[in-house]
This record gives C-alpha cells, sequence and structure tokens, in this order.
C-alpha cells in the first residue's frame, strides 16, 4: 500500500484499501489513454462542472485531482503541493502531472483562468466566461479544438 494513501487516509480515520489502488490505477490508465484535448474536456467537466469542487467558479490548484479519486481518498485537509521524496511515481502523482496538463491546455484556450495568490505554491484557476459557455453548451472538446486552431492562440504557435 502507499505510504501517500496511508497519509491521505488519516486524515479520514480511515485504512487504505488495496481497492482504492486498482480504482486510481484505473483511473489514471483512462485519462492517459484520451487525447489532450479530451483529457482538458474531462477536467473542466469534472472540476467545473455540475458536479465539480468549484466554489465561485474556482478551485486551488491542489483541488484539481480531487473528482478523480476514488469517494473513499478524497480529502480537502491535507497539503499536497508536491510529493515527499521517493513518492515521485506514486500513482496519486503521477495522476496530478496529467491533469495538470489538462488544465495548461485549458488556460492556453482561454476556457480557465490561473490566479497566483499570496500564498507560497499556491494558486487557484477560474472558470472564464468562456469556459462557462463551453461547459453550458456543453462543446468543451470542441471549443478547446476551435481556439487552439486559432491564429495568434498558445496552441497555434
Amino acid at each position: 500500500m502507499s505510504p501517500l494513501f496511508r497519509k491521505l487516509k488519516v486524515f479520514q480515520g480511515e485504512d487504505p484499501t488495496e481497492a482504492d489502488e486498482a480504482e486510481m490505477q484505473a483511473e489514471l490508465a483512462r485519462l492517459s489513454a484520451l487525447a489532450l484535448e479530451q483529457l482538458a474536456a474531462a477536467v473542466l467537466t469534472e472540476t467545473f462542472g455540475p458536479s465539480g469542487h468549484s466554489v465561485d467558479g474556482a478551485i486551488w490548484d491542489v483541488q484539481l485531482v480531487d473528482p478523480f479519486l476514488p469517494e473513499s481518498v478524497r480529502t480537502q485537509n491535507v497539503k499536497r503541493d508536491r510529493p515527499s521524496a521517493g513518492h515521485e511515481e506514486d500513482v496519486y502523482w503521477r495522476m496530478v502531472r496529467l491533469l495538470r496538463e489538462g488544465l495548461q491546455v485549458l488556460e492556453h484556450a482561454g476556457l480557465v483562468l490561473r490566479e497566483p495568490v499570496g500564498r507560497v505554491n499556491s494558486e487557484k484557476y477560474r472558470l472564464t466566461r468562456l469556459g462557462r459557455d463551453a461547459l453550458e453548451r456543453g462543446n468543451v472538446e470542441q471549443t478547446i479544438r476551435a481556439r487552439g486552431s486559432q491564429p495568434g492562440s498558445d496552441a497555434a504557435r
């Protein structure tokens, strides 16, 4: 059992299960198989959509992974801005890195806006009007593709 899972579970008073790790491995495999635009659409939908964790259209960077974790592993109470030594390749951190790629695509497409805050190593990501419109219309992936092909967009460079 991964020590990171033990650390996360301590905050909920539960012991980690092999099922938790297997579920995370399966979710990581599913997300890894997606094209970047699909990954970004999943991040936007799961994080900022109706069942997401955003508050007033914003999330803390450490909350990005929460919608993709098994319910029994989720926690908002643990500081998870970087892995401890020797745990860089735990399934959790591999998932975080992958989801950050999707978040970067969203930022470059203008669907979310990064907002640095006063705390060290902490940022918020806020849904833009374009991102909200794409969610409401249900065409997040199409919007990302269209924005990526526009002259002058970051993705077109």
